[in-house]
């Protein structure tokens, strides 16, 4: 039963990133898996500090809600 949980978890995450928008996605892409300093990401990006900080928050908040909606 954990692991179908984990599985469905997993599931609703990929759906969830998929849903991003593309420079969203890319840059939490970069920070949570790719382990990249904000800086990096904004280089990569084009974008000030700031607004790559900013878009990897709104990413989390959108992944957290897709992936536990009760929490």
């Amino acid at each position: 039963e954990v692991a179908a949980s984990a599985k469905d978890e997993l599931r609703r995450l990929n759906e969830a990133l998929a849903e991003l928008p593309e420079r969203t996605r890319i840059a939490l892409e970069m920070r949570r898996f790719g382990g990249c300093r904000l800086k990096e990401i904004a280089d990569h990006l084009g974008i000030s500090v700031t607004t790559a900080h900013e878009i990897i928050a709104q990413g989390i908040a959108h992944c957290r809600l897709r992936v536990r909606p009760d929490s």
